[in-house]
């Protein structure tokens, strides 16, 4: 949520469990904030510090550009003043279709989902920042395989925080039919394709908004900052995506609301 992510930026004062800036928008937990990540408080220290920063460089401003449009966001325009909407940018409507990709798209995507059913894939990717624990990629590596449905999945060299090399070699000999998984995809194009089916995806605001712009619903799981803002509004005001909730120790178990089902509806 774009304007969201501006308003937990603007220092609102932490006083309850729950936070309620509008009635015309979304109650928010003290989890959802900006700056919260409490499996890592080292980091969740530098995320405060950058949101005191904003806070602190938002006085000065008098307008706010957001990558957002009137109608996906219009119960947030109200409440900040200022606000100058600009979106939705994407990278398929500039010039030249330039790409700010941080690693080399695999360009085997496309003949790949060419040979399956339209809405018979699941596209899995969390973006260039999300770090997993090798207990949670071992979990959603075991569902993707359990639930033999054809998937795609962006599992970048840095996405674990422990290496998985040897399972990781027996986990693609065992998905070899029905799975494939490249360091970084065209993301754009994959959502485009008409055998995607659905999203499983962090809720990076690029991720939403180009999930949201292709008409695919989204499977949520977002890792950190405003990405628990965008997940609200995907699934309890748009209602275009479902969340996957984790155990006590935040983990998306292998039993944890499977993708398949959702993808036969």
């Amino acid at each position: 949520m774009q304007l969201g992510y501006v308003l937990v930026g603007t220092g609102i004062a932490l006083k309850n469990d729950v936070i309620l800036i509008s009635k015309n928008l979304p109650s928010y937990k003290s989890d959802d904030l900006t700056w919260s990540l409490p499996e890592d408080l080292t980091v969740q220290k530098v995320l405060f510090k950058w949101a005191l920063a904003i806070v602190h460089h938002s006085k000065r401003s008098t307008l706010y550009l957001c990558n957002s449009f009137h109608e996906l966001e219009a119960s947030a325009c109200g409440v900040i003043p200022g606000v100058l909407l600009v979106g939705p940018l994407l990278a398929s409507t500039r010039l030249l279709h330039c790409r700010g990709s941080l690693w080399n798209e695999d360009l085997t995507c496309s003949n790949w989902l060419d040979q399956h059913p339209p809405q018979s894939v699941i596209y899995v990717a969390f973006g260039s920042t999300t770090i997993f624990s090798r207990e949670q990629f071992y979990e959603l590596a075991h569902g993707l395989e359990h639930i033999s449905r054809p998937f795609l999945w962006v599992v970048r060299p840095d996405m674990t925080d422990r290496p998985i090399n040897k399972f990781y070699g027996m986990f693609l000999q065992r998905v070899r039919n029905h799975g494939k998984l490249v360091q970084w995809a065209p993301q754009e194009e994959v959502l485009a394709h008409p055998s995607v089916a659905c999203f499983f995806t962090h809720c990076g605001w690029n991720s939403t908004l180009e999930g949201l712009s292709n008409g695919i619903p989204l499977l949520c799981r977002p890792y950190f900052a405003y990405q628990r803002l965008n997940r609200s509004f995907i699934c309890d005001v748009w209602r275009v995506g479902l969340e996957v909730d984790g155990d006590e120790n935040g983990v998306i178990t292998v039993g944890e609301k499977s993708p398949s089902s959702w993808v036969e509806q």
